[in-house]
């Protein structure tokens, strides 16, 4: 081609961009000076094309009328008007106060959007029964004997076989949906839908669905039925209504006379409720379930408290039936009996036979005397109880059936505790049997475990699923059982509803007698989804906020992102209360190594064999120990022998033993004797403890630190490669010197702490963390990486004090992310169940405010020791977390303490803040750990702390 074709080509293409856009700043004006007020789409459509004839081939907008519809979709609806309609939406404004700002824009265009917005339903219902009679949901006779659904009983021992499968898996809690409360009416941003999605995009196995349902069921209930109205969601559906009543109540909502209202079934209701649920669950344009996956429903209280109010109503309508049938037949006997009496007087006066009259009398008289007693006897206090228990199956069987239409693939598998199958683990799903709000769901179940435990009936793993649910928690219990230690964690699911939405919509009420408005202004409400995720058949459970859900799933993650990973974390490793010295300390035999790890060095240990304590590989970003590195002596600990110490003579005698044995056997016999012998004696030396305080920090050194190198390298190495970001207190201090910063509780990469044990040996006179540090410190300083680094492992390194005891405060990021606020200490200032050790000090926390005056606006995280418990609390402001120690229960705990759980923990920190993924928490308890060491496998530690920034 030529160069002058080539420029021909080249303008023309120019004319059609520049005629392309002239013709799209064209429209855009035509519609805003309202094109489409007395016209429609396509017959702007056909203006546009007649005008314009000439050109219409080059022109992609009007090469057909359904590019044309959406170029005009895409000018209407640009970004700022989007936004005003979902605003307009989320107020539940009119769609005419939309209009006042927008009247370019049809009234029916809005509508159909609003429609969209809202959610499109197939859901093809019909009308509900018109039923009379109060509070009744369907005609029995609708309900098959051979239909009715029952529930195997499950346990422990007899879980339902879920089709989890896999030693790894991730399953979803969905609790407390409360669908029938109010909600956000952008379908884009409800917290269900979003959930459901969620589970989608990251391919999760399955999903549990509890608390469902909100209803309110009561026939009255006076002024409080208003109050219940302001939290109610239910918007009236004229699809669902009788036939012969949609059109009034079509008037009534249009004109919303005055002098009218709408009356609404209790089997209307329900069914609105069921469409809610259909509308919510699938996705639009025929696309399929918003989670492909098997759901398994539990029957809840709220649900249940529906069938059986509802079965209460339907029997009590066929005994007014009954009875209304029974006053009319006893009035038709009584006057036919006063007929006969009337012509008795008669006949009596004029002497005539009365015979056959008496005859007559004398049968109504007994048949009134019949009907009498059945009125008497037809009540609803005297119904028989398996004429109630068969109703109420019948109404169970229709709510289960209704809601396994409305959510693709639920199967309703339970009602109220139900224990489920996951690969190879069983998880007790536990529903209270109240409603009360209360921040002691953890602590009522965990007070009152001991006796399930003694019956072996207490589960690996519970869930507890309320429908007012404050938040999550977390704790651990030991479930011991055929002289060995056991483990079970038990874990609170929060719910799922847009708390600030409903503090918005609910701001105009003072008296809030509902639970949930009692639960959203509760000071640690933090709604969410808990998330069950197994590695190597070793579990654990997460909660993701709804913001968390809505930033990924809703209006604001409409720029779709890649769903292959979850976000980069932060990872804080937590090994507190190792108590080095201490009969109790808790050791696990290391066959390869021939030596006794505590439960710090075998977590350690399993990482280094997975080759990740080799340089940048570690996935750790800070280490702390908040508590008790030592166990000093302040309570005369050498007159606490442990139950298994053995005595000189039994050691002796052992060992003769062993020496015959020894002489008689063969060279292979001989070496397993050996390690025999000295797993014995090293046990026996742990056994002994150690009572002078010198030696048990000799024991911290040389058998924490000096062989453990490689991973405090690997933690540092970790740290700064990430570009971690640390701020201390000193760096929000303003009165400092020009190019001088301190403070004592600067936190650091590093963060040792100092406990109670020796502050009483020493009568508080020394810190065994500065002593630990300082240690650490010089071993560092052997290798090249940090020899001559003084001043950056001044700053790494950190034993913070507050006077003399452990708090370390300031802020961590990684550079271009979230700014975490970190509150690190020795113990809880506050303690009131040994159910949930941090019960307390997150109720202490309400009326404390910023006490480090540095943590404002940003999520905390706050970690604990002291107490020998797991325990994890989520609010809107802070994450808790309580890591176990490194000792076994002691004499001191047999006081009537439960015994105390043993191993060490990791909090994953989402880089890009609390709205960006779910805080991680992962546990490695001594019953894992020594399976491990007795079984050595390859752990998978990617997916047990994935993505480590």
């Amino acid at each position: 081609m030529s160069d002058h074709k080539k420029s021909n080509v080249v303008n023309s293409d120019e004319k059609e961009k520049r005629f392309a856009k002239n013709l799209e700043e064209k429209l855009s004006h035509d519609l805003r000076r309202g094109a489409l007020l007395d016209g429609t789409i396509p017959g702007l459509y056909r203006t546009y094309r007649r005008r314009f004839a000439r050109r219409v081939q080059p022109s992609p907008i009007l090469a057909d009328q359904d590019a044309f519809s959406k170029k005009v979709s895409e000018l209407i609806w640009t970004k700022d008007v989007l936004a005003s309609l979902r605003d307009t939406m989320k107020h539940r404004f009119s769609i005419e106060k939309f209009r006042e700002y927008n009247r370019y824009i049809p009234s029916a265009i809005v509508k159909e959007k609003v429609k969209w917005l809202s959610g499109v339903s197939n859901a093809n219902y019909n009308p509900a029964e018109t039923l009379h009679g109060i509070g009744r949901l369907t005609d029995v006779e609708n309900v098959k004997d051979g239909d009715i659904v029952l529930f195997d009983a499950t346990s422990n021992d007899k879980p339902y076989e879920t089709a989890v499968k896999g030693s790894s898996w991730n399953v979803a809690v969905l609790n407390g949906a409360n669908l029938g409360l109010q909600y956000n009416p952008l379908i884009e941003d409800n917290p269900v839908r979003c959930a459901l999605a969620y589970a989608r995009h990251h391919q999760y196995n399955g999903m549990v669905c509890t608390n469902m349902l909100w209803f309110d069921f009561k026939k009255a209930g006076g002024p409080m039925r208003v109050y219940k109205a302001l939290i109610s969601g239910l918007n009236t559906n004229l699809d669902i209504l009788s036939p012969s009543y949609q059109p009034v109540a079509k008037r009534i909502l249009k004109e919303l006379p005055d002098d009218e209202v709408i009356y609404e079934t209790t089997a209307e209701s329900f069914l609105n409720l069921a469409s809610g649920w259909y509308k919510i669950a699938r996705r639009p344009n025929g696309k399929g379930p918003e989670f492909p996956g098997q759901v398994y429903g539990i029957i809840t209280f709220n649900e249940e408290a529906l069938m059986m109010t509802a079965a209460y109503w339907a029997v009590g309508y066929i005994t007014k039936r009954k009875q209304s049938k029974i006053a009319g037949e006893l009035k038709i006997a009584r006057r036919t009996l006063a007929k006969f009496e009337k012509e008795k007087e008669k006949r009596e006066k004029t002497k005539a036979s009365v015979e056959d009259l008496n005859r007559e009398i004398a049968k109504y008289q007994a048949q009134i005397e019949v009907l009498r007693d059945l009125a008497a006897r037809t009540a609803i206090s005297n119904v028989r109880g398996e004429d109630l228990q068969r109703f109420y199956k019948k109404m169970r069987t229709f709510v289960v059936k209704k809601l396994e239409e409305a959510i693709p693939n639920l199967k309703v598998v339970g009602q109220g505790i139900t224990y489920l199958k996951f690969g190879e683990k069983v998880v007790e799903f536990h529903i209270p049997n109240h409603v009360r709000v209360t921040d002691s769901l953890l602590a009522n179940y965990t007070n009152h475990y001991g006796p399930r435990v003694l019956r072996n009936a207490f589960p690996e793993t519970a869930v507890i699923c309320h429908p007012y649910a404050l938040n999550y928690r977390m704790t651990a219990r030991e479930a011991d059982g055929k002289g060995k230690r056991g483990s079970a964690q038990v874990f609170v699911a929060p719910i799922l509803v847009d708390d600030t939405f409903l503090r918005d919509a609910m701001k105009d009420s003072v008296y809030m007698p509902h639970q949930l408005a009692q639960a959203i202004y509760a000071g640690q409400f933090r709604p969410g989804m808990l998330l069950l995720s197994c590695v190597d058949n070793y579990i654990s459970a997460d909660s993701i906020s709804v913001g968390t859900l809505v930033s990924a799933e809703g209006t604001a993650g409409a720029v779709k992102r890649e769903y292959t990973k979850s976000p980069d974390h932060i990872w804080v490793m937590t090994a507190t209360d190792p108590h080095w010295g201490s009969r109790a300390k808790e050791f696990i035999w290391d066959q390869d190594n021939r030596k006794y790890l505590g439960m710090c060095e075998a977590a350690i240990e399993m990482m280094r064999r997975a080759g990740l304590c080799n340089g940048k590989k570690l996935p750790i970003h800070l280490f702390n120990v908040n508590d008790d590195l030592s166990q000093g002596n302040h309570y005369q600990t050498q007159q606490q022998p442990h139950p298994k110490k053995m005595s000189y003579t039994d050691i002796a005698r052992a060992l003769a033993k062993t020496g015959e044995q020894y002489a008689r056997a063969t060279p292979e016999k001989r070496r397993e004797i050996f390690r025999s012998s000295s797993k014995f004696f090293l046990s026996q030396l742990n056994l002994r403890g150690e009572d002078w305080t010198s030696d048990q920090l000799q024991q911290l050194f040389k058998r924490h630190i000096d062989p453990n190198l490689d991973f405090f390298d690997g933690v540092l190495s970790r740290a700064t490669e990430a570009g971690l970001v640390v701020k201390g207190m000193s760096a929000f201090d303003e009165e400092i010197l020009e190019g001088v910063a301190y403070d004592g509780r600067d936190v650091g990469i590093i963060n040792i702490g100092s406990g109670n044990h020796i502050a009483a040996t020493v009568n508080k006179e020394v810190s065994e963390g500065r002593l630990y540090i300082q240690s650490l410190y010089w071993m560092l300083q052997t290798l090249p990486k940090w020899s001559g680094q003084d001043e950056l492992l001044e700053k790494l390194l950190k034993a913070p004090l507050y006077s003399n005891e452990f708090m370390a405060w300031g802020t961590i990021k990684i550079p271009g992310g979230y700014e975490w606020g970190l509150a690190f200490r020795d113990s809880p200032a506050r303690l009131s169940s040994w159910g949930d050790t941090l019960l307390a000090e997150v109720r202490s926390d309400e009326k404390r405010g910023n006490y480090t005056r540095i943590l404002e606006g940003k999520m905390t995280l706050k970690t604990y020791g002291d107490k020998h418990f797991y325990g994890a609390v989520a609010t809107e402001h802070s994450f808790y977390h309580m890591c176990a120690s490194g000792t076994a229960t002691d004499l001191y705990g047999e006081r009537g303490f439960p015994p105390n759980n043993t191993g060490v923990s990791f909090v994953g920190l989402p880089v890009h803040g609390p709205e960006s993924g779910p805080i991680l928490l992962r546990t490695l308890r001594y019953d894992q750990l020594k399976a491990y060491f007795d079984k050595p496998h390859k752990f998978d530690w990617e997916a047990f702390l994935p993505n480590p920034a």
